[in-house]
């Protein structure tokens, strides 16, 4: 799913930069930008999570308990996601 949204992310930039405008450019580094970092944060937060847990099954119960984890890390991983 991960890999999807990247390529997703890359094959709609030429519709973002299509008039070939100075403006165009502009919007299509700010769109890169922001999912690109969008991206690479939630990557971080998804190995986060996988470091603490071990597993991404999304199972009721399976990714985190509240009792083990530390909560500044829970703080960090949800501002990440």
């Amino acid at each position: 799913l991960y890999l999807f949204y990247e390529l997703l992310t890359l094959s709609t930039y030429p519709l973002v930069i299509h008039p070939e405008s100075a403006e165009a450019r502009a919007a299509a580094r700010k769109y890169l930008a922001y999912t690109l970092g969008t991206a690479v944060a939630i990557l971080a937060a998804s190995g986060g999570i996988y470091f603490l847990t071990g597993t991404l099954d999304l199972r009721p119960g399976r990714i985190l308990s509240l009792d083990t984890a530390h909560p500044r890390v829970l703080q960090l991983l949800f501002w990440l996601l």
